[in-house]
């Protein structure tokens, strides 16, 4: 019997590959499906709700309200400090791989979730998936060479729209026509994962979670394999 074929690229390209955007990406519309028909018609990926939210209610002194709102943000500045905190020297020691260690919070927290029961309030799951949002999306950039964001889709529709633009007019080339391919791959698999996320919060309620967890679990196991393979090379050289 043949070994199994293994990747040929370490870790670091594999996580930058269209088909891990892609993955990432479904992931974060699935997850924006989930909190705003499960839990309260909030988008918990995005932010940009949260802060003009928390400016209305604060101008008119809903104070009770406006807190409401800045719980999330916090969340997910909370995150976005964790997914800088992996890459920081004095932790690289325990951690080499920050991806890795991302994927790994995020899988286990959305595991948690998805034993909620139905009915418990939705506050305590919507600040955990702002904080795996912004985890997500400060440890997972790059798709192709292109600065991309995996849990929410207005910049990379807006990118979209303009490399199309400069390639219908043909003041772009090829690389227009790849930045164009790349982003409408990740806008489709968002607007996929949204779709799956709606049907699977109807049926599963927050079970639905361990739909979105399966993915991610599926994708460590593919970042963990290059890992190892990428450092069986360099032992070798």
């Amino acid at each position: 019997m043949h070994p199994p074929v293994l990747p040929t690229a370490p870790a670091g390209v594999v996580e930058e590959t269209l088909g891990v955007a892609a993955l990432l990406a479904a992931c974060g519309g699935f997850l924006d499906a989930f909190t705003y028909l499960g839990h309260g018609h909030v988008f918990a990926n995005a932010m940009t709700g949260n802060v003009v939210l928390l400016g209305v209610d604060a101008a008119t002194g809903r104070w009770s309200e406006s807190f409401d709102h800045l719980r999330p943000i916090l969340a997910f500045l909370f995150g976005v400090a964790v997914a800088q905190g992996f890459r920081l020297p004095r932790f690289r020691r325990w951690i080499p791989e920050a991806p890795i260690a991302a994927l790994t919070l995020e899988i286990v927290s959305l595991l948690i979730g998805g034993w909620f029961p139905k009915g418990v309030a939705g506050t305590p799951l919507v600040l955990g998936i702002s904080f795996v949002a912004a985890l997500q999306s400060s440890t997972f950039r790059k798709a192709a060479g292109f600065n991309y964001n995996s849990t929410m889709t207005t910049s990379n529709l807006r990118i979209f729209g303009e490399a199309v633009f400069q390639r219908v007019f043909n003041s772009g080339g090829i690389a227009a026509f790849e930045k164009a391919r790349t982003f409408g791959v990740i806008c489709l698999a968002f607007l996929a994962g949204a779709i799956l996320g709606g049907v699977c919060t109807a049926q599963l309620d927050n079970r639905a979670l361990w739909i979105v967890d399966a993915l991610l679990a599926a994708l460590w196991v593919r970042l963990f394999v290059a890992l190892r393979f990428s450092q069986q090379q360099g032992t070798a050289r």
